[in-house]
């Protein structure tokens, strides 16, 4: 339920204002500098057709259509048959009047405008002899009679009113879930880099990537991460959303999945303002499921509070308009996700507490095949789970290890790095924090994150005459996020599950349009945009050289403070220690322009338009990032291998135990660093396109709609060069422009792809349309993976089993040098081996070894989306019901290929067969890499394979009086693809591509959605309470709802074990059996804490885990992607 408080209205006539001139001078400096542009889709179109009493059409009636609010009018005249046509109304609720000789006028009230919607308002004129004038209130739009599109208009009510909800509070983007073919709206990334909280959605099948929003004309774009919009608006500061996701109109570009068009409020011929607060509390909220009061007496800390207002209204009567809004959003919240953080009895290397009893059944050792277990004797003869396996012992490849006496570190093996690290970790404080079995979910973060948002929306409107329109509209949102890290003084990820310490952003909008009417039958409107994010993020230890000075580990930090802080320790099964968020610290300085000019030319039953558009982005970033485990500060990873025994039973493979005490060596498997050697990393995306449309009424029923758009995107830039591009057929990085290297590196992007659009509406009745269509639309990826590309980022990466003989057992380097002198492993370095950098050179540098990077295919065949769609819509008994065919086939939308993928194999080298690294697709090439030794994982975005989606689509609503609404939507379909969201392919090297076509993992076979308003029959204008105490109290209340059932989302099975030594790949096992759902859930033991029980215990599986193996090398039966 809401209640609103509304203020009450006047007119005021004001004579001068200071932002007219600013307007104009803006808007005449537009029109001289762009004869290029960026589509917009601002406008509305009204259009009918005017018949006397006998059905014969009426040429030259007069046609006028007033705008209530502004007082504004645009009038023009029926045509040989008897059509008229209002190419660009702006939208709003319109009093048209129809008049002609000899005939009665007729009057048309309450006619709602909607932007890039196409309104009928057929008329039959009366002889003026019988009837002097005829009035009628249009209501609503019922059918959509003149355009193939599959759109939704979404009303500032429904948005004001409906619950779309973020976590920041009120989303006009959480209303898409009402619209067909649109999945689960979510926020992605973190609140510092995506402070708006905007949220996702993959629509009809396509990548969220391939979503477009504009707020008044301005592009509303991420650039960094365009499934992002970069500002949300106030939820009163908007007029009206038009969404559309199937078959667009030629004039919209940029988008294939969906295309909104978001128009704010425009200020009114009388004053109206709101005022509004929404709060809600811990108190109010419902305890967390996996927190029950025996883990968490108190609930925590959770206060939300959002609260603003809007104020519009006249400068100059039927001239000038202004309307604000503000809006603010605090929220506090205390604590977090659990974590699990080793107790106080291991941390100093004694791990004895964990053997099995001698004599006793080793725990995971009674098979079919051995039900009878095996007895413990000790670590060495019978291995099990716990066991601490030295590896100054044995061979390289981790055979013939020997536990450490009585399973207990010597306390001068313990690493200095570590033990320090572990002295900061804090306590356990759910269950014992000395027993050594409390190791899961066992910390409870104690700090307080908070989130503070502002948004300012200004806009005003100027018509000087009949013939012509201006509007400019600025908008801006600075925000503090405050995120501490979990574990104290250990680090640890932020408390929030966002970006470690303090975020600061600055997001500003800018549109800037107008429109003159050239003739009766010609308008020309132009449009520009400018959109600024400035975001920030860094950790409140980013101040210090902790890895350095305190810790003692070579190669981490720097001598820039950015580099600051704890570096990274990642435990397989423990909480992080240090900061190991990868995108921390960064600073985002992203500019993007957009501009346009379109022409309208009503010819006959022809309504014409023509664009010229053009886009231009940039990013300036510091954000050394080169994937998901390297960090600037230096990270190290322990997965428990270094202290297991390579041929031991499953049940005493390595486990949390080994983890933590490879810690304690100071013996990581891996390490790394990230740094960026140029600052900003700066890259530049460019746009061109051309449009031509005409919507043609073929016959007072039928209307045909066909065009062609064509979309340019030259490759990527620099500040300075051209953009920096691997190329894998040399083993070289090109920087364009620099020296002989040509500024787009040799990349061939093409001249450009058309993509033909076409539609046809037929008005089968008075009650039922008929609608089909079929569009191209260009896939709009901007090559932004560049950013991280060598050398602007040295992505420095280490791994044991490639430093040594390809042995998964084997460390990468000692933290401190304690454990640096291991007889299996010669050579073990001290800390992180730094790479320098020795700048451009002639533009053509060799990617060093151990370095990652990303790049571009090459030639680059851009992709595009095919849609389609078969609809009828009927209106009966006051109900408007739309069912429907919508398909699409995404042609080569990108992903990310791993292109030094490496096919399943052995682990190791030996006479014959390579190992897992020397299988890789570029280090098996001797001309590429002559070492056969080169790298690792390097990403390509790269045009691949089909996507397809199919659906039913329906939706039914129907307004009721007094504002009330309801509605619902149902979908039913089917999303295949081989990977989704330009993700990584889990299967990139080439043989194997064909296991990775499946259900995309965003298929919801249903999705049914219900949703309405209601206002309570109490107060001033309803039936009851409408005076007095009773109004005060009862009046105003609503009661809105949206209901949402959908289909569980596919389920791929990974493991955590690469048994098919395939590098690069998501680790998937065999399928070994039918896959049989068994449909249990995790144990609960008795204070309420979930615990693991062991992968032979089927009572705690939903699905039979005896269906799964890993990977028969031999023959490799991959289980299939979402399968």
């Amino acid at each position: 339920m809401s209640r609103r408080i509304v203020a009450c209205s006047a007119d005021v006539l004001f004579k001068k204002c200071g932002l007219l001139k600013f307007s104009i001078a803006m808007l005449l400096g537009l029109c001289i500098l762009s004869s290029a542009a960026k589509a917009q889709v601002l406008y509305g179109v009204l259009t009918g057709n005017v018949t006397d009493p006998s059905g014969a059409v009426v040429p030259g009636a007069q046609v006028e259509a007033l705008n209530t609010a502004r007082g504004v009018s645009r009038q023009t005249t029926t045509d040989s048959v008897g059509v008229y046509r209002f190419a660009e109304l702006l939208p709003g609720v319109y009093k048209v009047t129809v008049s002609a000789t000899s005939f009665g006028s007729f009057v048309a009230e309450n006619v709602r405008i909607d932007a890039n919607t196409t309104r009928r308002i057929d008329v039959q004129l009366q002889v003026k002899a019988q009837t002097e004038s005829v009035t009628v209130s249009a209501g609503p739009p019922v059918l959509q009679t003149d355009r193939a599109d599959v759109h939704t208009d979404i009303s500032g009510r429904e948005i004001e009113d409906l619950p779309v909800l973020a976590s920041n509070g009120r989303n006009f983007q959480n209303a898409y879930r009402i619209i067909p073919g649109v999945g689960l709206p979510g926020e992605n990334n973190s609140a510092a880099g995506n402070p708006q909280r905007a949220q996702t959605s993959n629509v009809n099948g396509l990548s969220i990537n391939n979503n477009n929003t504009r707020i008044d004309g301005a592009s509303d774009t991420y650039t960094w991460l365009p499934a992002n919009v970069a500002y949300i608006p106030s939820a009163d500061a908007i007029e009206a959303v038009n969404v559309v996701t199937n078959n667009f109109d030629a004039e919209q570009g940029m988008a294939g999945g969906l295309a909104a068009n978001v128009i704010i409020k425009s200020g009114t011929n009388q004053f109206h303002g709101t005022a509004y607060e929404y709060h809600t509390d811990n108190q109010l909220r419902t305890r967390n499921y996996f927190r029950p009061a025996v883990v968490q007496p108190v609930k925590p800390k959770n206060i939300f509070n959002q609260y603003g207002g809007t104020l519009g209204g006249p400068i100059k009567k039927d001239k000038l308009f202004f309307f604000g809004a503000y809006e603010g959003t605090k929220i506090r919240t205390a604590g977090g996700a659990s974590k699990s953080v080793a107790p106080a009895s291991i941390r100093n290397g004694d791990f004895s507490a964990l053997l099995p009893s001698v004599g006793s059944i080793i725990p995971g050792s009674v098979t079919a095949a051995n039900p009878a277990g095996v007895p413990f004797v000790n670590c060495n003869a019978t291995p099990a789970g716990g066991c601490i396996y030295d590896p100054n012992t044995g061979n390289a490849d981790g055979t013939g290890r020997t536990a450490f006496p009585g399973n207990i570190i010597p306390s001068n093996r313990l690493d200095s790095a570590a033990t320090t690290m572990a002295g900061l970790i804090p306590k356990p404080n759910v269950g014992d924090p000395n027993s050594p079995t409390n190791i899961s979910n066992n910390f409870i973060p104690l700090g307080a994150p908070q989130y503070n948002l502002s948004r300012i929306d200004a806009k005003v409107n100027y018509v000087p005459n009949k013939k012509s329109m201006v509007f400019a509209r600025y908008s801006i949102s600075p925000s503090f996020i405050f995120d501490p890290p979990a574990l104290g003084s250990a680090g640890g990820d932020a408390t929030g599950g966002g970006q470690n310490g303090n975020a600061f952003s600055r997001v500003q909008s800018v549109a800037l349009g107008g429109s003159y009417q050239l003739t009766p039958a010609m308008l020309w409107d132009v449009n520009a945009g400018y959109t600024r994010l400035r975001l920030n993020a860094e950790n409140v230890d980013i101040g210090t050289n902790f890895g350095l000075d305190t810790l003692h580990i070579p190669g981490t930090n720097g001598t820039d403070p950015i580099y600051g802080g704890i570096p990274a320790f990642q435990i397989s099964s423990w909480a992080n220690l240090g900061n190991a968020n990868t995108g921390n610290p960064f600073v985002f300085r992203d500019n993007q322009y957009v501009t346009n000019t379109n022409l309208s030319w009503i010819k006959g039953r022809h309504d014409l338009r023509f664009g010229l558009e053009y886009y231009r982005s940039g990013i300036n970033h510091f954000q050394p990032q080169g994937g998901t485990f390297g960090t600037p500060r230096g990270t190290f990873g322990f997965d428990g291998s270094v202290t297991a025994l390579n041929g031991a039973p499953k049940y005493a493979a390595a486990n949390a135990y080994n983890s933590f005490a490879q810690f304690l060596l100071g013996l990581p498997q891996r390490d790394g660093k990230v740094i960026q050697n140029i600052n900003p990393n700066a890259l530049r995306f460019t746009t061109w396109a051309l449009y031509a449309r005409d919507r043609w009424q073929i016959t007072p029923k039928l209307t045909f709609t066909y065009g062609l758009r064509w979309e340019y995107y030259p490759f990527a830039t620099s500040d300075h060069t051209g953009a920096k591009f691997f190329d894998p057929t040399s083993g070289n990085v090109l920087i364009g422009g620099v020296g002989s290297v040509s500024e787009n590196d040799g990349v061939d992007v093409g001249h450009g792809t058309f993509g033909p659009r076409f539609g046809i509406a037929y008005r089968l009745q008075s009650k039922t349309v008929i609608r089909a269509g079929y569009g191209i639309s260009v896939d709009p990826n901007n090559f932004r993976a560049l950013r991280d590309t060598f050398p602007n980022i040295t992505n420095m990466d280490y791994q044991g089993g490639v430093l040594f003989g390809g042995s998964p057992f084997a460390p990468s380097t000692s933290l401190t040098g304690t454990n640096a002198t291991l007889t299996p492993y010669p050579g073990l370095t001290t800390g992180i081996v730094l790479i320098p950098f020795t700048g451009f050179g002639n533009g053509v540098i060799r990617l060093p070894n151990n370095v990652g990077t990303t790049t571009v295919a090459n030639p680059f065949r851009r992709g595009y989306a095919e849609s389609y769609n078969l609809t009828v819509e009927h209106d009966f008994a006051g109900w408007v019901a739309d069912v429907g065919y919508v398909g699409t086939r995404g042609i080569r939308i990108p992903l990310g290929l791993n292109i030094n993928a490496g096919s399943v194999g052995p682990a190791t080298n030996s006479p014959g067969n390579p190992g897992a690294n020397q299988r890789r697709l570029l280090n098996a090439n001797p001309a590429v890499c002559p070492t056969a030794n080169c790298w690792g994982d390097i990403n390509a975005v790269t045009p691949f394979k089909v996507t397809y989606y199919d659906s039913l689509q329906t939706k039914v609503n129907r307004r009721l009086s007094g504002g009330a609404l309801i509605g619902a939507a149902y979908t039913f379909s089917k999303a295949i693809d081989y990977s989704e969201n330009e993700g990584a392919v889990f299967h990139p090297f080439p043989a194997d591509w064909a296991s990775n076509k499946a259900l995309a993992g965003f298929d919801r076979t249903h999705n049914l959605q219900a949703y309405g308003v209601y206002e309570l029959p109490f107060g001033r204008t309803k039936r009851w309470a409408q005076h007095g105490v009773a109004n005060i109290l009862a009046g105003g209340w609503q009661l809105n709802w949206i209901m949402s059932r959908y289909s569980g989302v596919p389920l791929t099975v990974t493991s955590n074990i690469n048994s098919s030594n395939a590098l690069g790949s998501t680790n998937t096992p065999d399928l070994v059996g039918p896959i049989t759902i068994l449909g249990h859930v995790q144990h609960q033991d008795a204070t309420g804490n979930f615990v693991n029980c062991a992968l032979t215990d089927p009572t705690c599986q939903y699905f039979s885990a005896s269906s799964f193996s890993q990977v028969n090398t031999a023959a490799p039966n991959f289980v299939p992607r979402y399968g």
